[in-house]
Protein backbone atom coordinates (compact mmCIF):
# COMPACT_ATOMS: atom_id res chain seq x y z
CA UNK A 1 0.00 0.00 0.00
CA UNK A 2 2.80 2.34 0.92
CA UNK A 3 4.13 2.80 -2.74
CA UNK A 4 0.42 3.20 -3.89
CA UNK A 5 0.54 6.57 -1.13
CA UNK A 6 3.96 7.58 -2.00
CA UNK A 7 3.04 7.68 -6.20
CA UNK A 8 -0.01 8.71 -5.52
CA UNK A 9 0.85 12.21 -3.10
CA UNK A 10 3.87 12.66 -5.93
CA UNK A 11 1.59 12.74 -8.52
CA UNK A 12 -0.69 14.84 -6.94
CA UNK A 13 1.89 17.37 -5.85
CA UNK A 14 2.79 17.57 -9.54
CA UNK A 15 -0.57 17.98 -10.88
CA UNK A 16 -1.21 21.17 -8.34
CA UNK A 17 2.37 22.43 -9.35
CA UNK A 18 2.28 22.32 -13.55
CA UNK A 19 -1.95 23.32 -13.84
CA UNK A 20 -2.86 27.16 -12.55
CA UNK A 21 -6.63 26.62 -13.92
CA UNK A 22 -8.62 25.44 -10.93
CA UNK A 23 -11.08 23.28 -12.58
CA UNK A 24 -8.48 21.86 -14.94
CA UNK A 25 -6.12 20.99 -11.65
CA UNK A 26 -9.79 19.35 -10.00
CA UNK A 27 -10.62 17.57 -12.68
CA UNK A 28 -6.68 15.77 -13.16
CA UNK A 29 -6.88 15.53 -9.17
CA UNK A 30 -10.07 13.41 -9.25
CA UNK A 31 -9.11 11.15 -12.14
CA UNK A 32 -5.70 10.35 -10.39
CA UNK A 33 -8.08 10.01 -7.33
CA UNK A 34 -9.95 7.53 -9.35
CA UNK A 35 -6.76 5.45 -10.60
CA UNK A 36 -5.37 4.98 -7.47
CA UNK A 37 -8.58 4.14 -5.58
CA UNK A 38 -8.70 1.11 -8.22
CA UNK A 39 -5.15 0.05 -7.42
CA UNK A 40 -5.69 0.86 -4.00
CA UNK A 41 -8.88 -1.48 -3.89
CA UNK A 42 -7.22 -4.28 -4.99
CA UNK A 43 -4.74 -4.53 -2.15
CA UNK A 44 -6.31 -3.48 0.61
CA UNK A 45 -10.13 -3.74 -0.50
CA UNK A 46 -12.51 -1.04 -1.71
CA UNK A 47 -13.59 0.21 1.82
CA UNK A 48 -10.58 0.64 3.03
CA UNK A 49 -9.40 2.11 -0.07
CA UNK A 50 -12.34 5.00 0.06
CA UNK A 51 -11.50 4.92 3.90
CA UNK A 52 -8.03 6.44 2.55
CA UNK A 53 -9.45 9.22 0.57
CA UNK A 54 -11.51 10.09 3.25
CA UNK A 55 -8.44 10.61 6.09
CA UNK A 56 -6.70 12.90 3.74
CA UNK A 57 -9.73 14.71 3.19
CA UNK A 58 -10.25 15.51 7.01
CA UNK A 59 -6.59 15.93 7.39
CA UNK A 60 -6.55 18.39 4.59
CA UNK A 61 -9.38 20.69 6.50
CA UNK A 62 -7.86 20.24 9.29
CA UNK A 63 -4.50 22.06 8.10
CA UNK A 64 -6.51 25.03 6.46
CA UNK A 65 -8.59 25.66 9.72
CA UNK A 66 -5.11 25.68 11.67
CA UNK A 67 -3.90 27.72 9.00
CA UNK A 68 -6.19 30.21 8.56
CA UNK A 69 -6.62 30.10 12.98
CA UNK A 70 -3.17 30.76 13.44
CA UNK A 71 -3.74 33.68 10.65
CA UNK A 72 -5.81 35.33 12.22
CA UNK A 73 -4.12 35.13 15.78
CA UNK A 74 -0.97 36.94 14.44
CA UNK A 75 -3.63 39.79 13.25
CA UNK A 76 -5.24 40.10 16.85
CA UNK A 77 -1.48 40.54 17.96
Amino acid sequence: MRPLVKTYLTERKKITASTSDPLEREKQVLALKMASRKQMAKVVGMKKANSFFTSEQTFRRKVRDELKNRKQEEKKN
